[in-house]
């Protein structure tokens, strides 16, 4: 019996070795995953930014990019607004974006995004995310959203238009 009992207990040690180590192999893969994925993150960021960048450098004192997406059913679709203060004092700065009716049916896509105030200095830039949700009720097309920029009030309440409008486009598949 005391035979039996040692083999089970080097049985059960050699299991719970194992175990272990598989345990910390899994951490470790997953750890590299998540940092592999937030590497990647700050790289699109940095390409988006960049391309706003050269907007701005263009001339435009509102530009957003990508213009348009395509996104699954479910997803979101995720843009960059950049703004360049060229009005020769710091001014706050406000966010509109509204759907162009499309005509499609089901749940409309919706606008994720804050609307500000954003303070930006005399000649400097602000960089803000913005994010379409889709629902998985949301219709097969194209969604045309109007962006306007607005400075000293909102634009729902009189504010200025800042640069020209900016149009994104959603094509939901």
């Amino acid at each position: 019996m005391r035979k039996a009992s040692f083999q089970l207990s080097v049985n059960f040690l050699v299991v719970m070795i194992i175990c272990i180590a598989l345990l910390g192999i899994g951490i470790y893969l997953v750890r590299t995953f998540s940092d592999t994925a937030v590497e990647m993150k700050e790289e699109v960021d940095n390409y988006h930014k960049e391309q706003l960048i050269r907007a701005l450098s263009q001339g435009a004192l509102v530009s957003v990019f990508p213009q348009s997406q395509t996104v699954r059913r479910g997803d979101n679709a995720d843009f960059y607004l950049a703004m360049s203060n060229e009005l020769g004092q710091e001014e706050d700065f406000y966010i509109s974006i509204i759907s162009e009716d499309s005509g499609l049916t089901g749940i409309p896509l919706e606008p994720l995004f804050m609307r500000g105030p954003y303070l930006v200095e005399n000649n400097e830039q602000r960089f803000v995310p913005l994010k379409i949700i889709s629902d998985t009720g949301s219709s097969h097309g194209s969604y045309l959203f109007n962006l306007r920029v607005c400075y000293g009030n909102e634009c729902s309440n009189n504010g200025e238009p800042y640069g020209s409008l900016q149009k994104i486009q959603v094509n939901v598949k």
